[in-house]
């Protein structure tokens, strides 16, 4: 299969998840998560791809999986899970997940559209000119310990990094946000070589654990009371490595 030969994202998945049947790793994965599907196959990509092609610069939030052994096991049709329908549902006035997540992505995408382009946006309209993905399209469990990284994560990644390359180049973003530290070391077979200088590492966003002692961002605009204090730090470290990438890579 030539998948250089795909242009869109629907075709993409559907060849995706047909490899991903006949991988040979969904016995390992059983291992560590027992409610996942065989058949189980979360799509993701561009929010909204109007929107998407129309805000001015164009951002990909990569992260490890969904929790589908737990939140997704509710779901009729595990195969049919789509995170993009997630961050429309938001968009819309829909709640967000208790780590606050979407929240987050947004809060990080309003201000890179304000730097970038200088266009303000809300944290609702924000959420559909993002592209999203999960590298593990099966999904996992609440966290990637150890074992799981080197037993089925990142052999996944090893035995599907061409489908998750091209799926990078389709959504062809100027600005990739690597969420998650624990994975990061796979960068190589995730990112093509023309957006490595375009990628920086952040905090996944469900992460919570922050210093009481860290700074907090006054440029979040989310109005969750309960969250809010972690939602401004989570924040604020983003500002720092964005200006720092910023300052590295574009002002030179």
């Amino acid at each position: 299969m030539n998948i250089s030969n795909i242009n869109n994202l629907n075709e993409l998945f559907i060849a995706w998840k047909e490899f991903q049947t006949n991988d040979g790793l969904y016995n390992v994965l059983n291992k560590y998560c027992q409610n996942i599907a065989p058949n189980a196959f979360a799509s993701d990509g561009i929010v909204d791809d109007v929107v998407y092609s129309n805000c001015g610069f164009h951002v990909l939030y990569v992260m490890s999986e969904s929790n589908a052994d737990e939140s997704v096991k509710g779901v009729e049709n595990q195969s049919e899970w789509d995170l993009n329908n997630e961050f429309i549902s938001f968009s819309d006035g829909g709640k967000d997940w208790p780590q606050r997540l979407k929240t987050k992505i947004c809060e990080m995408q309003r201000i890179i559209l304000k730097t970038e382009t200088g266009i303000d946006v809300g944290i609702r309209e924000a959420a559909k000119t993002i592209a999203v993905m999960n590298l593990n399209k099966r999904g996992g469990g609440k966290q990637i310990s150890r074992s799981y990284f080197e037993e089925y994560f990142k052999p996944y990644v090893e035995k599907h990094t061409d489908f998750i390359k091209r799926e990078v180049e389709i959504i062809n973003p100027d600005l990739i946000i690597w969420c998650g530290t624990n994975t990061y070391s796979l960068k190589g077979y995730v990112v093509p070589d023309i957006y490595t200088r375009k990628t920086f590492l952040m905090w996944h966003p469900s992460y919570t654990r922050i210093s009481k002692n860290h700074p907090q961002s006054k440029n979040c605009i989310s109005e969750d009371a309960t969250h809010n204090a972690i939602i401004r730090k989570y924040i604020a470290e983003f500002e720092m490595r964005y200006h720092k990438y910023i300052n590295r890579y574009i002002n030179v």
